[in-house]
């Protein structure tokens, strides 16, 4: 068994808990190099967890800087096998081929002569082997290219508060489902607005009660810090305005159209493989403002021309 020893590589190792931590990597990095280095190295390791498993970053500096490096694996481990792999042959791969150990050789097999017959003689077949060359193997490619990738596949509930198409602070419930690739992601949400009332300010109990239910669809550029994904999302929503009136003898209900461009900044946070922490804010301005009256009183309000809303929810992650 291969004993350690001291290593003179300068070895920055950042990884989540579910990993091989730093002295794991430097164990394993000792075991590849023998615990001998020539020269004086560092190199810096970068896992997260992503869309597709786990990702590292790898920046060595063998004497001269090498261009960082991407590597993407389901597992964990595998992934920081390979890592230390990279860095090892990196910075010396004659010790890295010594660690791997000679091929073990079969024995020749013992020659045995045919019987003789016949006052004849046989010849003793040769037992030269003729060398086999070894052929050249590509070399895979540290992942798959982003197009390469498969889609992700995420459902999305949350609620919260909005100033919406009444003007007036109301409640929020949003369902959505994303479709994802490694750099950007298209939202498809329906958003529902529970009732709110409002009333004409003469004294009297007139006036009604709206509710509305929408829909959007919108792309969203997703920049990433670790675990942490920033959706940067532009789109277009829109759908029906209920009302109902309220103080009247005749509560008649109407139907009008609302329509608003929507601009949002999210962020998910990964608490698990599959299950995500979605916060977001979200701005909308008017294009289609639909307004309300009873009968032949004046107007009672009209959607505002700028809105907004802020939720909080959970996102799970399909696959």
């Amino acid at each position: 068994m291969m004993r350690a020893t001291a290593l003179a590589v300068e070895l920055s190792w950042s990884a989540p808990a579910e990993c091989p931590d730093a002295a794991n990597a430097r164990l394993r990095l000792t075991e590849q190099l023998h615990g001998d280095v020539a020269t004086d190295a560092r190199a810096r390791v970068d896992i997260v967890a992503g869309d597709h498993g786990w990702a590292a970053t790898i920046a060595i500096d063998a004497g001269e800087p090498l261009l960082p490096r991407t590597l993407v694996a389901a597992d964990c481990d595998t992934l920081a096998r390979a890592a230390v792999l990279v860095i090892a042959v990196a910075i010396d791969p004659v010790a890295v081929a010594q660690s791997v150990g000679e091929i073990d050789r079969l024995p020749a097999p013992p020659i045995v002569p045919p019987p003789l017959g016949g006052g004849g003689t046989a010849a003793i077949p040769s037992t030269r082997v003729r060398a086999s060359t070894p052929t050249r193997q590509p070399i895979p490619r540290a992942g798959p290219r982003d197009r390469d990738r498969p889609s992700t596949h995420a459902l999305r509930i949350a609620g919260g508060v909005g100033y919406q198409v009444v003007p007036a602070i109301g409640g929020a419930v949003q369902l959505g489902y994303a479709l994802g690739r490694p750099r950007w992601r298209f939202e498809a949400l329906a958003v529902y607005q529970p009732p709110l009332e409002r009333f004409y300010e003469d004294g009297t109990d007139a006036g009604g009660r709206v509710q509305a239910v929408s829909f959007a669809a919108r792309a969203c550029p997703t920049p990433r810090i670790g675990r942490v994904v920033f959706p940067i999302c532009f789109g277009l929503e829109g759908g029906p305005v209920i009302g109902r009136g309220l103080g009247v003898a005749r509560r008649d209900r109407a139907v009008a159209a609302w329509l608003a461009a929507q601009a949002g900044l999210g962020i998910v946070v990964s608490v698990h493989r599959v299950v995500g922490i979605a916060l977001g804010t979200e701005v909308l301005a008017t294009l289609a403002r639909p307004a309300f009256h009873l009968g032949s009183r004046a107007q009672l309000f009209r959607a505002p021309f700028v809105g907004g809303r802020a939720l909080v929810g959970l996102e799970f992650r399909l696959r």
